[in-house]
């Protein structure tokens, strides 16, 4: 977890852990966690991003997904007759010369118009990410229709789309410049082509800004931003027989102010309650069980994300049950009632595990005052006083297209896979990307240690420290390192 609350602005002191006994989410501190026995010496544990890692290789999806996209200004959902649809696919890396590695992005443009009346004298002018070079560029199928090139642009130019109709890909092939490294120079690139025409009338179509960080050397990954904003990752994985869904929502601890604390952990709950044509949760679990899959849901300080694996025949099954929870809920008032009891026991039985305990006290060690301090779960008092209707306006604040990554892998084609999750989430709310804005943390200039419990034999003791974040070039050698220590 990282993003405007970079550790790097903690001062280098060590945190001395949390040693917790008798008591979810990350912090933004690199850690190394231990069970520890009075009569055994610690035995480190590998992070428990791993081992979710471990399951299904969707979860490689999400984690770019959730890789912090560069700020852009305030977008809203196109309006435009033309609707503009983005996409970038990675290439597989190849060795070129011994320690040097060549691969590129393929970046995609679909034009759409929504009007009645022929679109004429069209010019699409897409910018080249600075640092990269462009190797080829086509319409339609690679060889034909190439662009030219305009300083720092690929330009196609009077092209016409009938209303109604669709026009593309347009499309251009990017790798770093020479010396230039493709993990450095994607991180902050972004692309948002200029869409106009001058008849039947002047025009401008208003395209998302597709980012591509967290793609370059993902061979076969492909970010897509639909004109909703709604963004979708797609990997194509012929060799399995199953299909993973994930739905991701930019709505976490750390979006939550003192009256809505514990929302996001309260929405999870919430959109299993029951929609229209699945009443109760019953109904929405059976959907996905009786086809032998499974279904979860989880919240952290970062994002909320729902969760459902089927095998590849059961893709559309999966698509219409998470559609219909995400669209069309009801959140039954006597539904919040019931369900608050059980968030009430699930907070309590967390709070009576000691690895759970040492992991929320160590993250109010280390934040004094960015909201990552406070545990997605909630709070006891938060659970029991928290107002329905302050859930139900943070839902609409957070549940918009912007704020919004699905993430499908297994057995599908990217472009069927895309068009499928256009049509089954057109009906979700449109916004633009919610903001984060960032706190600074005061300086620390003295290790900070915390001991609670009850002098059980069995303990959990944590270390931490100030270390770069997803943003950070050092960010893959801490990785390594982290993996080297255990």
């Amino acid at each position: 977890m990282t993003g405007d609350d970079a550790v790097g602005r903690l001062a280098p002191v060590p945190v001395a852990g949390v040693r917790a006994s008798g008591a979810t989410g990350e912090v933004t501190m690199h850690t190394w966690q231990a069970r520890c026995a009075s009569n055994a010496r610690a035995v480190p544990r590998r992070g428990q991003r791993r081992a979710l890692a471990s399951l299904h290789p969707a979860l490689l999806v999400l984690a770019c997904a959730l890789v912090p996209v560069p700020r852009a200004a305030a977008q809203q959902p196109a309006t435009s007759g033309v609707l503009v649809t983005l996409s970038a696919t990675a290439e597989n890396l190849e060795p070129l010369t011994p320690g040097e590695l060549v691969g590129g992005l393929v970046i995609r443009l679909t034009l759409e118009n929504r009007t009645n009346a022929d679109v004429a004298d069209l010019r699409v002018t897409a910018p080249i990410p600075a640092q990269t070079r462009v190797t080829d560029s086509w319409r339609g199928s690679p060889g034909q229709g190439a662009g030219t090139m305009d300083g720092s642009s690929v330009v196609w130019s009077g092209l016409a789309v009938a209303g109604g109709a669709q026009l593309g890909p347009l499309a251009y092939r990017v790798v770093p410049g020479d010396g230039a490294d493709g993990a450095v120079i994607f991180r902050e690139a972004r692309v948002r082509p200029d869409v106009a025409w001058t008849r039947p009338s002047a025009g401008r179509a208003t395209p998302p800004v597709l980012a591509l960080n967290g793609l370059w050397g993902e061979g076969g990954l492909r970010r897509t931003v639909l004109p909703s904003l709604l963004t979708v990752f797609t990997r194509e994985r012929p060799d399995t027989a199953s299909v993973a869904l994930v739905l991701a929502v930019r709505a976490g601890s750390r979006d939550e102010t003192e009256v809505t604390r514990g929302g996001s952990h309260w929405l999870e709950h919430a959109y299993f309650l029951g929609t229209p044509s699945r009443p109760g949760n019953q109904a929405i679990f059976g959907a996905i069980m009786r086809t032998g899959g499974a279904i979860n849901a989880s919240t952290n300080p970062e994002y909320t994300n729902y969760l459902m694996l089927v095998s590849t025949d059961q893709f559309e099954v999966a698509l219409d049950v998470m559609a219909d929870q995400l669209v069309n809920s009801t959140f039954a008032r006597e539904g919040f009632d019931r369900e608050r009891s059980v968030v009430f026991e699930e907070l309590r039985s967390l709070l009576d595990n000691p690895q759970f305990r040492n992991s929320v006290e160590f993250q109010r060690l280390v934040f004094l005052v960015s909201p990552l301090r406070q545990d997605a779960a909630g709070t006891i008092e938060s659970v029991q006083n928290v107002p329905i209707d302050t859930i139900l306006a943070y839902n609409r604040e957070r549940y918009v297209t912007g704020n919004m990554a699905v993430a499908a892998i297994g057995q599908l084609r990217h472009d069927e896979a895309v068009a499928a999750i256009a049509r089954a989430f057109a009906g979700l709310a449109r916004g633009s990307r919610g903001d984060r804005p960032g706190v600074h943390e005061p300086a620390q200039t003295q290790p900070r240690r915390l001991e609670i419990g009850q002098g059980a034999e069995l303990a959990w003791l944590t270390l931490g420290w100030p270390g770069p974040g997803y943003d950070n070039p050092d960010w893959a050698s801490m990785l390594v390192l982290e993996s080297v220590l255990g």
